[in-house]
């Protein structure tokens, strides 16, 4: 046999092996930048704000504001959270719609955006879990995935109520180490980047 043609089907099998290889990698990386939950569904988790490595917590009674505090405090069942995906793709975003309900409050509770019409909401405070559409946006909040430039991955919080009724892009994060609101939008700041991490569910 000549050997171009020898050659030939050696360069095509190389090719196809590298092919093979570059989807495997391609697979792979995709696999690992991927959020943890990606999917309409209900998921346990904890938020841990980047700035001061402290959770989102809350108290036992409706109508207050939620709060930073140590992870490490205990008992830790306040700073724990059903998160409910309700969508996976809101409004043709791409971004998940999120709606967030402690799992420890002794009457079923979400935080909210306090929305006072004409102004966006600029608080934060635990309501009722009455999420549905359009009456009911307060309780929504559009998920941002950004990535740090070293890859590692955060959520930013949006009031899906702040944007659609005021045109204002409002965000979960902290004022300082203890203070949660709503503030302007900024997905690069660590004050409104979260781990939404997993958790045991309460008892």
């Amino acid at each position: 046999m000549p050997r171009h043609s020898i050659s030939r089907r050696v360069l095509t099998s190389v090719r196809r092996v590298v092919i093979a290889a570059s989807a495997v990698v391609v697979l792979l990386a995709t696999a690992w930048v991927t959020p943890a939950q990606a999917v309409v569904g209900v998921y346990s988790r904890a938020f841990v704000n980047k700035r001061y490595s402290s959770c989102l917590w809350v108290s036992d009674h409706r109508g207050e504001y939620p709060f930073l505090r140590s992870c490490a405090s205990a008992p830790n069942d306040l700073a724990k959270y059903w998160l409910h995906e309700k969508e996976a793709n809101w409004n043709g975003t791409g971004h998940p719609m999120w709606v967030i309900q402690s799992q420890a409050m002794s009457t079923t509770s979400c935080i909210e955006a306090k929305y006072n019409n004409p102004n966006p909401a600029t608080t934060l405070v635990t309501g009722t879990c009455n999420w549905a559409a359009p009456l009911w946006v307060s309780k929504q909040f559009e998920a941002f995935w950004v990535k740090d430039s070293d890859g590692v991955g955060w959520w930013v919080m949006k009031s899906i109520d702040a944007w659609v009724n005021a045109g204002q892009h409002l965000c979960i994060g902290a004022w300082n180490s203890t203070v949660v609101s709503l503030v302007p939008c900024n997905t690069g700041s660590d004050l409104q980047r979260w781990k939404a991490s997993a958790a045991a569910p309460v008892s």
